[in-house]
């Protein structure tokens, strides 16, 4: 709680919320209750923009190849019918989400070189192949999840979106 406190001291208009920071399918059960959430490991405060940017990018199919359009932009439209602040359309609504792809790479990088278990260590380079390539291509999506959102706010010029 006292990080959450720091957190918000620090965030003077209030955009800064607690929130899971990590929301994508696998943290994720469908009950009969409804969505639970799962696995708060990483929680803390983040824009709750760069989070919706997030779990549009990792629920329409991003982490694993290109994002599936209408799922993206119906992610989002839900978010905003649901009063939800949308977004901005730029390329810097996902810095946070590649410092966390980037943080998991690096944990990967530091148990493959120095593995707290053998178990680990063979997870860990195991992963390492996979999750170079997808970083890469992820950033190369980045203009085309711009536009995604351009879609989405109405905003959009450059013709359509693949």
């Amino acid at each position: 709680t006292r990080a959450v406190e720091l957190v918000q001291d620090a965030d003077r208009d209030g955009s800064v919320i607690g929130t899971h920071r990590d929301l994508f399918p696998r943290n994720a059960l469908v009950t009969s209750a409804g969505l639970s959430v799962c696995d708060w490991d990483v929680a803390g405060g983040w824009l709750a923009t760069e989070e919706i940017a997030a779990a549009a990018v990792d629920w329409s199919g991003g982490i694993l190849g290109p994002v599936d359009t209408p799922g993206f932009i119906g992610l989002l439209d839900a978010y905003s019918s649901a009063g939800g602040e949308p977004p901005p359309s730029d390329e810097s609504i996902w810095a946070g989400y590649f410092v966390k792809q980037l943080n998991w790479l690096e944990m990967h990088v530091r148990r493959a070189l120095d593995p707290p278990t053998l178990e680990a260590g063979a997870v860990a380079a195991h992963r390492l192949p996979f999750l170079i390539p997808r970083l890469a291509r992820q950033v190369a999506e980045v203009p085309r999840w711009v536009e995604l959102v351009r879609v989405h706010l109405g905003i959009s010029g450059r013709g359509p979106v693949r």
